[in-house]
Order: C-alpha cells, then structure tokens, then sequence
C-alpha cells in the first residue's frame, strides 16, 4: 500500500487496512506516517492473499483537518512505477 496525506506541518497519521479475499478478513498492515504530502510505503501480509474483493482502509489523525491518499498494488512485491 502506499499512502500520503497533508496536513499542518507536524501532524501524523496512522493508517491501516485489512483485505477481504472471499469472505474472510485477514491479513492487512498499517502504521504512522507523516502529514508531509510525501508517498509513504506500507508492507502488505505476509503470503498470498487470493481473490482480494475488498479492503477495509481506516485512517486516524488529531489536529487540523487535512487530506489523505491511498493507493493497493498487486503483486505487493512488485515495483512501483517512476
């Protein structure tokens, strides 16, 4: 997963997310990032994860209102496009 947000210089956020393959959630990965602007990368699971149909994404911040981004990849070991 990659994220980013803007907010107020110094401001954090935690984010976290948990895919849904068929009809089970498991898995997932999260972290705090910095309000910066800048792309942040956060590991997936561990393993495979087949026939993902969903993600559950939630962010949390205190402070100012600010924006936040969010982008899955797959394979999660793949690079990332320049």
């Amino acid at each position: 997963m990659v994220v980013g947000c803007f907010a107020a210089p110094g401001e954090t956020a935690v984010v976290g997310w948990i895919p849904r393959s068929d009809s089970s959630w498991a898995g997932g990965s999260g972290g705090e990032i910095p309000c910066n602007g800048e792309l942040v990368t956060i590991a997936g699971s561990s393993g495979s994860q087949p026939a993902v149909n969903a993600i559950d994404l939630s962010v949390t911040w205190d402070g100012a209102p600010g924006y936040f981004y969010a982008a899955f990849f797959e394979p999660s070991d793949s690079a990332l496009p320049e």
